[in-house]
């Protein structure tokens, strides 16, 4: 299969979002594709921008660091302070999540950028150290699944997580021992993204992915995308389709942007792998 088909398909299964975290998913692969690389100055502004003329209410720790970036706040303050407004739960959103996605397809060969650049875009409104691992770990299975697939996935992503946060990388090993009634749909940043690995780890059709998500009641608005989005870095847009996950009307747009940040994917230099 073509890396871009990978592309592709990761690009069309996180468009399953909610209107909310698409537009920020949006505002990230366009600075990434126009800027040629990663600016936390230039997806502050596009955030900004997309926050004020949008219309759109986002998860309440979005949208407290959106109203603080517009008083003239740098975004490391913006977020910082947004934390201490809100209640632990807010903190602790998968909500800023979704977005960091280019990070894992435009750095998926460069390990060093793409933990940076993950916490940066996910820190920008969720500052919580939870949240920014989560972030990591995400993007660090994004990048697994487009070079090498299934195989090594989560050893993959313990290798990083464990020694920095050995709760967080508990969770994660306990994936291949888990049921489905075992998944956690809190709707904070470290359950979701065990849960989307998981998914993404057992998962070969849309209607297994939805009857799961359907067993549970709970918070699943950026799992559902998350997971798609990593079943379709690993089977590619055309594995999406055979398996029946449904097109988003922004799909066309959206798989555009998988070209453009390919593009850009083949562009940068690859670099060895050093997480230390």
């Amino acid at each position: 299969m073509e890396l871009i088909e990978q592309f592709r398909g990761a690009m069309a299964g996180a468009a399953l979002a909610e209107t909310s975290s698409l537009g920020q998913l949006n505002c990230v692969a366009r600075s990434y594709r126009d800027y040629r690389g990663f600016s936390a100055e230039d997806l502050s502004e596009r955030l900004l921008g997309w926050f004020r003329a949008s219309g759109i209410k986002p998860d309440s720790m979005t949208g407290e660091a959106m109203q603080l970036l517009g008083h003239g706040y740098t975004f490391e303050r913006a977020a910082a302070d947004a934390r201490l407004l809100q209640p632990p739960e807010s903190r602790l959103s998968d909500r800023g999540l979704l977005r960091t996605l280019p990070a894992g397809l435009v750095r998926y060969h460069d390990d060093i950028h793409l933990i940076g650049e993950a916490r940066l875009i996910c820190g920008i409104t969720h500052a919580e150290e939870d949240c920014k691992m989560a972030s990591v770990a995400l993007n660090l299975a994004l990048a697994h699944l487009l070079m090498v697939g299934t195989d090594g996935l989560i050893e993959e992503v313990l290798e990083f997580v464990e020694p920095r946060s050995p709760e967080f990388g508990r969770q994660l090993g306990e994936i291949p021992s888990l049921k489905p009634a075992e998944l956690r749909f809190s709707g904070r940043a470290t359950d979701t993204v065990q849960a989307a690995l998981w998914l993404a780890y057992y998962c070969d059709s849309f209607s297994e992915l939805d009857t799961i998500i359907g067993i549970h009641e709970g918070d699943a608005e950026t799992l559902l995308p998350l997971a798609s989005a990593l079943i379709g870095a690993h089977v590619g847009y055309g594995g999406l389709r055979d398996g029946g996950w449904p097109a988003s009307p922004s799909v066309d747009y959206m798989l555009k942007l998988g070209d453009d940040l390919h593009d850009l994917s083949q562009a940068e230099p690859e670099v060895d792998h050093d997480r230390s």
